[in-house]
Formats: structure tokens, sequence, C-alpha cells
């Protein structure tokens, strides 16, 4: 983990944004998740502490890649991202684990850490793996996030697959303001 001096003083808030670009998410889950990614970035941006809220998108189909790394939240900008292949959990599952190692800074008596993550994961929830033989990694990795939030894409998504991955399951059909506000100020208030 490298951290430079002028970072080591900053309590930041991890956002990591996870995004399904398997061939299922085209049509409707498609413009829900470009839509309420670029909401959700607004939403963010608007908080008082918008300052201190740092972002990563990573993307998954039959791999996980990291697009963007952790970086502050003035300067993500969101791209279109190509669809296809399969829906798979696990590479997600283990790629997050690698980010969150190398990200989160932890408490120390020189200064305070990292806030708890988040994760937003855009999905239909028709994952193609045995994500269900990670379920200990998941736990894992939910047990490092303040929230780990799945938002079902598109009125096909499987919202009984989302339930469960996480209790926190958000649903857009299709780009519907306020959403996702509503679901941060849960969190913050």
């Amino acid at each position: 983990m490298n951290i430079t001096s002028s970072m080591a003083g900053i309590h930041r808030l991890p956002v990591y944004i996870a995004i399904d670009v398997s061939a299922s998410m085209f049509g409707q889950a498609a413009e829900a998740f470009k839509q309420g990614v670029k909401y959700l970035v607004g939403a963010l941006n608007a908080e008082d502490f918008a300052s201190d809220i740092y972002v990563s998108l990573i993307t998954f189909n039959n791999h996980a890649t990291r697009d963007i790394p952790l970086m502050p939240l003035e300067s993500f900008k969101f791209e279109n991202l190509e669809l296809g292949g399969a829906s798979r959990l696990v590479p997600l599952l283990e790629l997050l684990e690698i980010c969150m190692e190398d990200d989160l800074r932890p408490s120390t008596d020189e200064g305070r850490g990292d806030y708890k993550a988040l994760v937003f994961l855009f999905t239909d929830g028709r994952f193609n793996d045995r994500w269900e033989r990670k379920k200990a990694l998941l736990e894992k990795l939910k047990r490092r996030c303040a929230r780990f939030v799945l938002i079902g894409c598109g009125s096909s998504a499987d919202y009984e697959a989302l339930h469960n991955v996480s209790p926190d399951v958000i649903r857009i059909d299709s780009y519907q303001p306020g959403v996702i506000d509503d679901y941060l100020e849960l969190i913050w208030y």
C-alpha cells in the first residue's frame, strides 16, 4: 500500500461501483445501469462531504476488470461500456477483495483510516457461476463495507437472486429519479 504523506491525513469514503457488463445487460437493463451510475455519481457529488469520497469502477462478465482505480470523486468520469460474455460473480468478488486489501487504509496511532467502503453493484442478477461456493468471501467483503448494495437493472432482473447476495437491493427498471437518492438518504441520515 502506497500512502503519500499528503494523503495520510485524508479520511476517505471509498465507493466501489461494480457493473455487470455481460450480454444479458442489454436494452432496458443497459439504460438503467448507465443512468443509474450517472445519477449515483451526481448524488454523491451533491453531498457536503463529496471531497472525502473516492470512487473506483470495476466491470465484470467472464472476468473482472478494474477500469478505474480509486480516485477522488471529482475526477471520476463514466464512459460507455461494451457488453458481452457471461455474468460471473466470483471474479468480481475476488477482485474486490484484492482492491480493498490494496486500497483501504486502517486507522493507526498516527491517524484515522478510511471509512468502511460502499459497494454498489449494478446487475440483472442472472449469475452464470456457482458463486455460492464463495459465500465466505462475500461475507468477508460485506464485513469490510458499510453497505454492499445490489442495484437490479431492468424489469427482468432476478430480485430473488439479488436478495441471496445481499439484503440491500434497489430496483431500477429504467431511470427513476430519486430511487438512488432516497437510498443514499437512508445511509447518511
